[in-house]
């Protein structure tokens, strides 16, 4: 009874004439009809049917939790789906990923946004063009202004496939998954020319290229806020939030020193001369407490107006004055005990009152 219902249905989709014109969003209906019969085997023949036609829909018959058909593995769903309607694939793998919390097809989904955000930058030299435009309207920008992040995700055509596939692409890149980051890599770097440099700076910073991200987030992004982000997270994703109770997510001290030196050495290389300065004095202004005084005397040019630095001065030289003032106090505090001490012990040796070899 079911399967001659559907077959009906079918061939009206199809295109045959529907005399009673009774059969009306007939795609929709076919996907509820499936989740009300019992049999598996006409659920994975309609389904894969629906999946061929309508993508999104169909993906939702192999999705559904409350169907009365006993319920597909997602490794075969994702079989079925490869072999028979490869195109709804990515809309299962969504599911499983971002619905289900499946970390497990997290490197699936990966390669399936890569492939297609790739393969048009390989086939569109206009969609080269724009993506490569971004960058450059992201650096006309005047400070401050929001990450290049936040930048790419308002700019972005909603209804594009190829934009918003890059969107989940950074998103998963960024997470704390395993995935295969020297095939994706190799994919990325076979583009012409520099076209998704904040996936390459994930990349690297996973990888523990930390200058080379920095390097990219200062000069070809411009996106100085996030080179800063990138210090305080110890190279962490700047693109997903640090994960909450994990003690290994968070960088040492002696890390966190290095990246900042890192990026004053390249701020101080920015090709526009007032950006550089603007740029190093509030890095040094906010943060001069991970620098050492004497390593900015010798790097910021001679022909810098002090009134550039003077802020981080005015806080390093205090920082001196006050760690002197600890060592004084520390000093004073220990010959204290010690005189303490001695009393004490000339006090116990009266009480004790005179040895032996005294008394004799």
């Amino acid at each position: 009874m079911a399967g001659d219902v559907l077959a009906v249905w079918r061939r009206i989709i199809e295109g045959e004439r529907d005399d009673g014109g009774e059969l009306r969003d007939g795609e929709q209906r076919v996907r509820e009809y499936l989740m009300k019969i019992s049999s598996q085997a006409l659920v994975q023949e309609y389904g894969l049917w629906l999946a061929n036609r309508n993508p999104k829909l169909g993906v939702q018959v192999f999705a559904e939790d409350k169907g009365r058909a006993p319920k597909f593995e997602p490794t075969t769903v994702v079989a079925l789906l490869r072999a028979e309607a490869p195109a709804a694939v990515k809309y299962y793998l969504e599911h499983l990923v971002f619905g289900k919390g499946h970390t497990g097809y997290v490197n699936d989904l990966i390669t399936y946004y890569l492939d297609i955000v790739t393969g048009e930058l390989h086939s569109s030299q206009t969609s080269r063009e724009a993506f490569a435009a971004t960058y450059d309207a992201y650096r006309a920008l005047q400070a401050p202004k929001s990450t290049y992040r936040h930048f790419l995700t308002d700019n972005a055509p909603k209804d594009d496939e190829v934009w918003q596939s890059r969107l989940r692409l950074l998103q998963l890149l960024g997470g704390t998954e395993d995935y295969d980051a020297a095939t994706i890599r190799a994919s990325i770097e076979s583009l012409p020319g520099e076209l998704l440099v904040p996936e390459i700076i994930i990349l690297d910073g996973r990888e523990r290229r930390h200058e080379d991200a920095i390097r990219l987030l200062v000069h070809k992004l411009g996106d100085y806020d996030a080179a800063v982000s990138y210090c305080l997270r110890g190279g962490s994703s700047i693109y997903t939030p640090l994960s909450r109770g994990r003690k290994d997510s968070m960088p040492t001290h002696e890390m966190q020193a290095r990246l900042f030196r890192a990026v004053l050495g390249e701020f101080l290389t920015i090709a526009d001369v007032s950006e550089r300065v603007e740029q190093t004095g509030a890095l040094l202004e906010r943060f001069g407490g991970w620098f050492e005084i004497d390593d900015i005397l010798g790097l910021i040019p001679d022909g810098w107006s002090v009134d550039i630095v003077a802020g981080f001065l005015v806080r390093a030289l205090r920082r001196l004055v006050q760690e002197k003032h600890e060592s004084s106090v520390m000093k004073a505090l220990s010959s204290a005990e010690n005189l303490r001490v001695n009393h004490e012990l000339i006090v116990r040796i009266d009480e004790m009152g005179p040895t032996n070899e005294a008394a004799q």
